[in-house]
């Protein structure tokens, strides 16, 4: 789950002689998240030096749009890759814990990168333990 959108987009100028600054896990299908953030000399840590705190592109976030593209991961991951000036909107992560009795099955698809990922991402909720807790809460 997501929490709101950041109050601002993040604009900043993409190098393709240097890194991101961002190790970034695009296995959910829809959004790219936020894995790793890098110091030093590469646009993000660049931009993270100058923004607000509350703006920062930080680890755990999601980003749901690059360059007004929103949903579609080839389109977004090229849009990363190819141009030089990268408009971001962000989404921070609203963490909360549940608790579960697992039967067969927790009835989730689930999904991550084994490269670059930190977390899990849910495709799906099934019919299971999952979704029943959803619908109790």
């Amino acid at each position: 789950n997501t929490g709101g959108d950041v109050p601002a987009t993040a604009t900043f100028l993409n190098s393709p002689a240097k890194t991101l600054g961002a190790l970034l896990d695009a296995s959910t299908g829809s959004t790219i998240f936020v894995s790793e953030v890098y110091d030093g000399d590469c646009p993000v840590a660049v931009y993270n030096r100058t923004a607000p705190p509350e703006r920062q592109l930080k680890v755990s976030d999601f980003i749901v749009e690059v360059n007004e593209h929103r949903g579609n991961m080839t389109v977004m991951m090229q849009e990363m890759h190819l141009n030089r000036t990268l408009t971001l909107r962000v989404t921070r992560a609203l963490e909360y814990e549940i608790s579960v009795r697992k039967r067969n099955t927790l009835g989730c698809s689930i999904t991550y990168d084994a490269n670059a990922g930190i977390s899990l991402g849910i495709a799906c909720v099934l019919d299971g333990p999952i979704q029943a807790w959803n619908e109790e809460h």
